[in-house]
């Protein structure tokens, strides 16, 4: 299922996506392309090494997220105090990553600074509930290179992005984890109002129905 206006990436991720990968299980996520299919790319991920760096923008990102919350200013203090004894402790022990990239995120014609926070160990599993927001998470950053500030969380969950022709698209499995059916869905990111809203429209659903067991 496509829209018609973006039938060349849904045929082209179809082809050289999951008819190339020739999957017995859903591509839940590590989904290559096909090395032959030229319009394909992902963008590039720098992952910040520095600790005490990574502890700034992990800081970050929960005085984002707390910021958003309807708790009174003192409770607000004890979760952001909380949320970044936890954050440390993951990024220290390796279980989670920060890494930046510089693209064109939203369509737009501009580059954007974006955040990627991925948990470093998390297993595919078809028995997972991937429509959870407990995978990789993306946010755009203040294009100031040296403030760590985040502006937007962009999406949670199983997302990955990539390039199709120079346009950036996202993509993400949601599957039921009882019947272990479900479907690939390809994004189309687009600017909205403001360069720091966007629009994260559906363009492609490939719907999957298993036929062998998962070992």
């Amino acid at each position: 299922m496509f829209w018609p206006k973006f039938k060349p990436v849904c045929e082209a991720y179809l082809k050289h996506v999951v008819q190339y990968n020739k999957p017995a299980r859903p591509l839940l996520c590590e989904r290559p392309f096909n090395p032959e299919a030229k319009n394909f790319s992902r963008p590039e991920w720098k992952l910040v090494n520095d600790i005490s760096e990574a502890y700034k923008y992990g800081e970050a990102i929960n005085e984002y997220i707390t910021s958003k919350s309807h708790y009174t200013t003192e409770q607000i203090k004890y979760k952001l105090r909380h949320k970044n004894m936890r954050t440390k402790k993951s990024l220290r022990e390796g279980l989670s990553k920060i890494e930046i990239g510089y693209f064109d995120f939203n369509n737009d014609g501009v580059n954007d600074r974006v955040l990627r926070n991925r948990r470093a160990q998390m297993k595919c599993s078809i028995n997972r509930d991937y429509s959870r927001g407990d995978g990789s998470r993306y946010y755009l950053l203040n294009q100031d290179d040296t403030l760590h500030k985040v502006v937007r969380e962009i999406t949670q969950g199983v997302y990955d992005l990539f390039y199709f022709q120079g346009h950036t698209y996202l993509d993400a499995w949601f599957g039921d984890p009882t019947t272990k059916r479900g479907a690939l869905v390809v994004f189309n990111p687009a600017a909205v109002n403001d360069k720091y809203r966007t629009s994260v429209m559906p363009v492609c659903k490939i719907l999957y129905f298993p036929n062998t067991k998962e070992n």
